[in-house]
């Protein structure tokens, strides 16, 4: 039998050690860098990798046999590279797929050797040369009017997929963005990029095939065709005044359009359409739980057939041009015998012998039409140069050559085999010389031995290698995420702001880092929190620059939070008005959501208003003031602001207080942004707090402006009564809620019973009068913002113009209010359900309408 002392012979570990580390080292080959500076090249055979490694950018070569500089999915699964096919056939059983260039920088200008490099020149610009240093293409032009003399550059690839030319500040931090490759996208939309046009610049983004992917290696191409044009162009639409169109143009003509719901036409896509004075374009993510392992790598490519394939729900072509979203096409639309729809063929100037090959005779009067109808044939080649002969070019897929890094890796890996190979046999040979009578022992206890060994080292590698692809994959989604959003708030290139310059800008909205939000909290400690929101805690921070903060840390476990999330920062950040909260920055970082707000002091008007100890601050001049300023915040958002918007939760505990008690709206998680000709909405999804939500949208989804109106009128009474709507208590003879306890005094004109006993109303007769006729003017108004018809509430403009006006007796009488019914109707009504029913302030985040 073999022994422990045997098993631990030092040849044998060195063996074991030596595989296992030969084994994980493609693992740990990927340390090179993310960012090109000044005065730094890239070499063909080198290449960046973003900083998880989600992207690569470096040279390769294409099916016309050239070098080409491009960034591609960089995937350890697999060796060799692919462009994207033309159908589903092949993106199904090619998972090499996702390793084709997702952008070309020198489409046009192909490099015809490995001799290129890509170089950060003095001037800041990206340039390319060849091995003589004499320039070949201009990646970047950015003129000294943009760029100061003497300001360092530097160039970096994010783990969106987006090369970026930055502008750096004297102590290395970023101060502007110059330029960014999703701004000139190839073939392939990545999330992140964008379809349409900027007004300001007249720069549009759009799509076309480049000639070099649609061409097979074995065709030589002397001369060269007009490698810029193509027959087909993906875009957005630019001349509709709704929402906005994907179209595919083939010659300037209408070939296909997407419909103008997006989210019909490219399932398992959240796309969105964004239109103002400086900008239209549509730009898209991934839906999480996108599917199968495919939708990891995401990407939209126009075809040079003029179809659209893709990784996510993504395939609409003419084949299928009766489905959602396709064109119905005209005599415009070239059609062949089959059903397929490509375009015409055009010519391929080579003047070569094309031996073995079936070679017609004739020009361009046969040659064109037989193409045309061949559905399967992409272009024709004249073979003489008097134009007689041609050869057709048919549809194929050719695959990328290896980088050169690959094949050194994949050579390491044989010689490291091979050598470890022949160490295990001397190490066999050792132990048959020493253990010669129990040979057969020895080597059968070995073999199981190191089989045990490296099914234990194996399953633990899988575990390990799944995880670290999936961390890279999340990491690169959380860019998209991130630049996206970035781009909606005009913040692109702010990514990475110095963090010794947090929080010096009180007027800006600011990106901070995690670790800047733990420091500020000091690491988010229970002493300093304020709250638990709808959607997670609420913290006090105080900045480097010695601000102090109010610090919103969204639930890691509530899926709904993302959305609500992103919908506020869009949201404070283009708004701004003395009653509304606002927004100082956010940070997206490590699967963290937090939204950074001014820090309001005298936290929430509901514990102003219904803590007992408390009462007393509040007298009615105060009062009267945090209601004409709760009005004027919400005139704003539905009149005045950029946007028409609805805030769906406005309740007491969404107003806050700063230090002179003035209020401030916040809370935006639920907005919803109105068009100028919009006027109502629906929803299946009901979000709100009962008690403050109007019966037309609590009971049928429906929402609008006088459903901010509605919880308007209640917030009213509660600061009149200094009583809650949903926790009002009434003896058993009494109205069961405190809209039915205002009704029923107003009707019996003791209206003024309803005012807080405990508020001060002055020091002598006619003050007091004084603030009774408010009082019950208040009370009036409150009970015509929650009638229960909302084309009987009125608006926010004219609510604040009552509120202003001292003339009481102008205003109409109130019809009955929604939700009123005696406490003894609604006994009844629970007496016969056999039901309990509790009701509190939380809000609720998701209720289907009926």
């Amino acid at each position: 039998m073999i022994s422990i002392t045997t098993l631990g012979h030092p040849i044998f570990c060195f063996c074991l050690s030596f595989l296992f580390t030969l084994y994980i080292c493609p693992l740990f080959s990927n340390g090179e860098t993310d960012t090109l500076l000044q005065g730094q090249e890239l070499k063909d055979g080198y290449h960046l990798d973003s900083a998880f490694g989600a992207f690569r950018l470096g040279f390769f070569t294409a099916r016309d046999n050239n070098r080409y500089l491009g960034i591609w999915y960089n995937m350890p699964d697999n060796q060799q590279y692919y462009y994207h096919s033309f159908d589903d056939y092949y993106e199904r059983r090619n998972p090499e797929l996702r390793h084709s260039p997702v952008w070309v920088s020198n489409p046009d200008s192909p490099i015809l050797n490995k001799t290129g490099v890509l170089v950060l020149a003095s001037d800041g610009n990206l340039k390319m040369v060849d091995g003589k240093g004499d320039l070949i293409v201009t990646v970047t032009s950015i003129t000294r009017t943009a760029v100061e003399e003497g300001v360092k550059t530097s160039a970096v690839l994010l783990d969106s997929g987006n090369f970026v030319l930055r502008e750096l500040n004297p102590d290395g931090s970023v101060e502007r963005e110059l330029w960014q490759s999703f701004d000139y996208p190839t073939d392939i939309l990545l999330p992140g990029m964008k379809l349409g046009a900027n007004f300001r610049t007249g720069h549009v983004w759009s799509l076309k095939p480049w000639f070099a992917s649609q061409i097979g290696s074995s065709w030589r191409l002397e001369p060269p065709v007009e490698r810029s044009s193509s027959f087909f162009t993906f875009e957005l639409e630019m001349n509709n005044s709704d929402n906005g169109e994907l179209v595919i143009l083939w010659k300037g003509r209408m070939y296909w359009r997407s419909g103008k719901e997006l989210n019909q036409s490219f399932r398992g896509l959240n796309v969105r359409y964004v239109w103002n004075e400086e900008e239209r374009y549509m730009v898209y993510s991934v839906q999480e739980g996108g599917g199968d392992r495919v939708a990891n790598y995401p990407r939209i490519t126009i075809t040079s057939y003029g179809s659209l394939t893709g990784t996510i729900g993504v395939r609409c072509d003419m084949e299928f041009q009766k489905g959602v979203g396709c064109f119905d096409g005209d005599d415009n639309t070239p059609i062949c015998s089959d059903g397929y729809a490509y375009p015409s063929s055009f010519v391929i100037e080579a003047y070569e012998e094309l031996a073995g090959r079936d070679v017609k005779v004739g020009g361009d009067s046969q040659c064109r039409p037989n193409c045309s109808k061949n559905c399967t044939c992409w272009g024709y080649v004249r073979q003489n140069r008097d134009g007689s002969g041609c050869q057709m070019v048919p549809k194929l897929v050719y695959s990328l050559h290896e980088s050169t890094d690959r094949r050194r890796l994949l050579l390491l890996i044989i010689a490291g085999v091979v050598l470890s190979a022949v160490l295990f046999m001397l190490f066999l040979l050792y132990l048959g010389w020493k253990w010669r009578n129990h040979l057969v022992a020895i080597v059968t206890h070995v073999m199981e031995s190191v089989c045990e060994f490296w099914k234990v080292c194996g399953s633990l590698l899988a575990m390990w290698k799944e995880y670290y692809v999936l961390l890279r994959l999340s990491k690169a989604t959380s860019d998209a995420e991130k630049e996206i959003l970035l781009h909606e708030l005009g913040m692109a290139g702010d990514a990475n702001l110095n963090p010794n310059s947090l929080g010096n800008h009180n007027d800006d909205f600011q990106l901070f880092s995690f670790e800047h939000i733990a420091y500020a909290t000091s690491n988010f400690h229970p002493s300093n929190k304020l709250g638990q929101g709808g959607f997670g805690p609420v913290y006090k921070g105080k900045l480097p620059n010695g601000l102090e903060v109010a610090i919103k840390r969204l639930s890691t476990s509530s899926r709904q939070g993302l959305a609500e999330f992103k919908n506020e920062v869009r949201l404070i950040a283009k708004l701004q008005h003395d009653n509304l909260v606002r927004l100082v920055g956010c940070c997206i970082e490590k699967a963290e959501k937090i939204l950074v707000y001014e820090y309001l002091p005298n936290k929430s008007l509901d514990f102003s208003l219904f803590a007992p100890t408390d009462q007393n601050a509040l007298d009615w001049k105060k009062r009267l003031d945090i209601i004409q300023g709760i009005a004027q915040g919400l005139l704003y958002l539905h009149k005045y602001s950029r946007l028409k918007i609805v805030h769906r939760d406005l309740k007491a505990s969404n107003i806050l207080l700063d230090g002179e008690m003035n209020p401030k709206i916040s809370d935006f998680e639920l907005a919803k942004i109105f068009h100028p000709n919009e006027s109502r909405a629906i929803t299946a999804r009901v979000a709100g707090t009962f008690g403050y939500m109007s019966p037309e949208y609590a009971m049928e989804g429906v929402f609008s402006t006088k459903s901010d109106v509605f919880s308007f009128g209640v917030l009213l009474l509660e600061i009149v009564s200094g009583k809650r709507n949903n926790h009002f208590h009434a003896d058993q003879e009494g109205p069961s809620s405190l809209i039915a306890w205002a009704w029923e005094l107003w009707r019996e004109g003791r209206g003024i019973e309803l005012v807080d006993s405990a508020m001060a109303m002055g020091t002598d007769h006619s003050s007091s009068n004084m603030v009774h006729n408010e009082a019950l003017k208040c009370i009036q108004i409150g009970l015509l913002c929650i009638q229960e018809n909302p084309r009987d509430r009125p608006s926010m403009l004219e609510v604040a113009s009552m509120i202003y006006n001292n003339d009481s007796s102008q205003l109409p009488s109130p019809n009955r209010p929604a939700f009123y019914y005696k406490f003894q109707e609604a006994a009844e009504i629970i007496e016969e359900q056999e039901e309990n029913w509790t009701v509190n302030q939380v809000t609720i985040t998701e209720m289907n309408a009926r």
